[in-house]
């Protein structure tokens, strides 16, 4: 489980830069600039698609093969939506109630509700059938 969770924490990196990245570029445009929450929708679209690919083909390689690829992705997704929701309530809280800079309090939701995908994706996407 350490080995996945470091491989997870790899992918996830990539995939939080490519949210950075995203999200940074898009509020240099007044309109993400302003509805910085429609912007951490789109960084998270393209940011959680590269995140199963790769813990798809790298970190869980093999693993549930009694579920279909699709049937992974759908599972996969549902948990980066739950996250999703909590980094936003996160995110928003962050900005509007104590003022934090929106690049700042990004990273930071990013990093409390890594765990949480971690634990998810773990125990249900990836999770092998119960031998016996």
């Amino acid at each position: 489980m350490i080995k996945a969770f470091v491989k997870f924490g790899i992918v996830g990196a990539s995939g939080a830069v490519i949210n950075l990245a995203i999200f940074n570029l898009l509020l240099f445009v007044p309109f993400f600039h302003q509805h910085y929450l429609v912007t951490n929708t789109l960084a998270f679209l393209v940011s959680v698609s590269n995140n199963f690919y790769w813990n798809f083909k790298w970190t869980f390689r093999g693993k549930a093969q009694h579920k279909t690829v699709t049937e992974k992705y759908i599972k996969f997704v549902l948990i980066s939506l739950i996250n999703f929701a909590i980094n936003t309530a996160i995110l928003g809280v962050m900005v509007d109630q104590f003022g934090l800079n929106k690049r700042i309090a990004n990273i930071l939701a990013i990093a409390i509700t890594s765990i949480l995908n971690f634990i998810g994706n773990y125990a249900i996407t990836f999770r092998d059938q119960k031998q016996g």
